[in-house]
């Protein structure tokens, strides 16, 4: 016999939260760059300004109320002691959470005021790729400056710099890929074609020492991941090897799980956990856009991803915010029966009206939404195993685990 059972849902934390200027004080929906600070408050760097988000509260920085030498942010790192580093259109700027210092073509050795990356090194210093100008090295006092001229670099647009875990710098410039020691250039791979024009985008390092990059081609809008292990060897991955969409790769992180999280130009997010890919968009998940801009990962392994739509925050076990107000500790929502075969019912015992009902997978694909009014929940169709419902009202949201059965 079985015996079927109602649950009541817990006011749990949600898989995905979105925040766009018409929900929150997000500046501007096009967020070019995220980087998380040590206090654990995220550094969001948009098509206007700057804002910065506790958990709860977003504190806003423009060209208007500081010193940011230009709104648009291209960049965002920070170092050792809390400072942040933002490169802008219009120079680098240096903020400490009281004092602002900006550094330009004008009033220093900066070699561009177009800054397109930013990495601190080992020992703090901020290595600073520029359009058209090469790499810069700065500690405070000094700047060093590496370019086509004195230097092993093939291309003086700089596009990504990554520190590895033996504080070698990785540079990504026009066709090419290049560590350097502090002494000597090594060239990790290159291709110069001219007619595909490929840049390296975005690159990392995972836990076990591989370097990974995304390669683009800006002549056919299209990209490729490519890996180099520490023997040496490059494995490519592409729309026709892997589950990749067939679009330009943009940002790339790794997470806890030594899991990579790759962000694509119109094809959402994909992720590869060295056997498996997933990839969620708009259609399957709760990604508000599919065009990727920026991926950061903090210590409660959310991802955050900027898009040109606004800012996504995901996690697979629920998004931990620093703090949560919005989520109360109790729920007055109950689902029945549990298991369910074809059908599930909902039970709104609160006084607030239901604005959402979406069943996820355990991974938090989008499996379906029903019409908020409904407290009937069709499920017939679905597959056999465990999910997870969300059921947003007006003042919280109820997370459950249901079990959809068959017969």
């Amino acid at each position: 016999m079985l015996l079927t059972l109602g649950i009541t849902c817990k006011a749990q934390n949600p898989v995905w939260i979105n925040f766009t200027t018409s929900n929150s004080d997000l500046p501007d929906n096009t967020v070019s760059a995220i980087a998380i600070d040590n206090n654990g408050d995220a550094w969001i760097g948009t098509s206007g300004g700057l804002a910065k988000f506790d958990g709860t509260n977003f504190t806003l920085f423009n060209t208007d109320n500081s010193d940011l030498p230009h709104n648009s942010i291209m960049s965002v790192a920070v170092d050792s002691y809390n400072n942040k580093w933002i490169g802008t259109y219009q120079g680098l700027a240096k903020f400490d959470g009281i004092n602002w210092t900006v550094y330009n073509t004008d009033n220093s050795d900066l070699p561009h005021n177009h800054i397109s990356a930013i990495a601190i090194d080992n020992s703090g210093n901020p290595w600073i790729g520029t359009y058209e100008s090469g790499l810069a090295k700065f500690d405070g006092n000094e700047w060093t400056i590496f370019n086509t001229e004195n230097s092993a670099l093939q291309s003086n647009n700089i596009y990504a710099i990554a520190i590895d875990n033996y504080g070698n710098k990785l540079i990504g410039t026009m066709f090419e890929l290049l560590k350097y020691d502090n002494e000597n250039w090594t060239s990790i791979y290159s291709d110069e074609n001219p007619v595909l024009q490929w840049h390296v985008y975005e690159t990392t390092v995972d836990m076990n020492d591989n370097i990974w990059f995304t390669f683009n081609s800006a002549g056919f809008f299209t990209g490729k991941l490519l890996k180099y292990n520490t023997s040496g060897e490059i494995t490519f991955y592409n729309s026709t090897n892997s589950d990749l969409p067939g679009v330009e790769l943009t940002s790339i992180q790794i997470d806890a799980n030594n899991t990579k999280w790759i962000g694509t130009f119109d094809g959402g997010i994909a992720t590869f956990d060295d056997s498996n890919w997933t990839v969620y968009n708009t259609e399957n998940s709760g990604l508000i856009n599919n065009k990727i801009c920026s991926v950061a990962i903090d210590q409660q392994n959310n991802k955050w991803i900027g898009t040109l739509g606004g800012l996504s925050v995901f996690n697979e076990a629920g998004v931990q915010l620093s703090t949560e107000p919005y989520y109360s500790q109790q729920s007055n929502m109950v689902v029945y029966p549990n298991p369910a075969h074809d059908c599930a019912y909902i039970q709104n015992n609160s006084n607030s009206p239901v604005a959402s009902i979406k069943l996820f997978d355990t991974k938090g694909q989008l499996i379906r939404s029903f019409p908020a009014n409904s407290n009937v929940l069709h499920i017939a169709g679905i597959k056999q195993g465990a999910y997870m419902l969300h059921i947003q009202t007006q003042t919280e949201v109820c997370i459950c685990k249901i079990f959809k059965i068959s017969y």
